[in-house]
């Protein structure tokens, strides 16, 4: 500690006697007990100091928490919760025995601390085998519910049960005649029916097969043939069988037949057309 030299009892007094007071330019300065002169600005920056350090002291001490403490059991938990709201059939086996270990120490409080190591593995392992045996059932469940629902099955296409093309070889009468009306005709039954595989296949076997080359030959043996019953036997309109008689004679083959007047496709041979023509031309009127 630093003491002030001892202060004379004496007082300038020539200030005095020049009309003005001491001189006091210096800072003030207090003095302890002991004597030591200390400066105002000096108590308050020594002040100042104290109480930040101790701020300091208190926000470590009460406010202020390490990085990544209470982290760790806030991560377990909500991974427990996510663990209790997932489907058991969706867990493996450690996520089975940690949500098990979770609910046996939920469920049992208090007590569940008091249990000895030994009792508390029982318990979890308890859980877990009984989560096990809950996800083995529901995908038992699952897999029967699957096994019952009916087989979908490829729907059946026309072509491949009755093909428009009979007869490869010949590429210009080898086709199934009416097959365009037919086609449509089964397809509209076949949808409105509900089951398509099995009426389309029924339909198809009632259709008569028989190539537009074989039908021609069948109508000159015959002479003609009823419009409506060749729209019964193929199942099809009368209008749509005249569609078809007519698109025949324009296939480039002549005319193979005519329409009477009652009903009936006749058939008219080219022979028929020469005498017809050598007639009109002998007797003109």
């Amino acid at each position: 500690m630093v003491f002030s030299p001892p202060r004379s009892n004496l007082v300038d007094t020539a200030p005095l006697a020049r009309g003005r007071g001491p001189q006091d330019d210096t800072p003030p300065y207090h003095e302890d007990i002991e004597g030591v002169a200390v400066s105002d600005n000096v108590l308050i920056l020594v002040s100042t100091i104290g109480f930040a350090s101790l701020g300091i002291v208190l926000y470590c001490l009460f406010l202020r928490t390490p990085p990544g403490e209470g982290s760790g059991d806030d991560d377990d938990d909500n991974y427990a919760q996510r663990l209790v709201r997932s489907d058991v059939t969706s867990l493996n086996r450690a996520q089975r025995k940690a949500r098990a270990k979770h609910d046996a120490e939920s469920q049992d409080g208090d007590s569940h601390s008091n249990l000895s190591r030994r009792d508390r593995l029982k318990a979890a392992k308890a859980k877990e085998k009984a989560y096990s045996e809950m996800a083995r059932k529901m995908r038992e469940r699952k897999a029967s519910k699957k096994s019952e629902e009916p087989a979908k099955v490829a729907k059946i296409r026309l072509g491949e049960v009755l093909p428009k093309q009979i007869d490869e070889c010949d590429e210009i009468l080898g086709y199934q005649v009416f097959w365009d009306p037919i086609a449509r005709s089964i397809k509209e039954r076949a949808e409105a029916s509900g089951d398509w595989n099995e009426t389309l296949l029924q339909e198809v076997e009632l259709v008569p097969k028989m190539t537009a080359n074989e039908f021609i030959h069948q109508l000159k043996r015959s002479g003609k043939v009823s419009v409506s019953a060749l729209a019964g036997e193929y199942n099809i309109s009368v209008g749509e069988v005249l569609n078809e008689l007519e698109s025949l004679n324009r296939r480039g083959l002549g005319i193979v037949g005519l329409f009477d007047g009652v009903g009936h496709f006749v058939f008219i041979s080219r022979e028929m057309i020469n005498q017809a023509k050598e007639g009109i031309i002998r007797n003109p009127h």
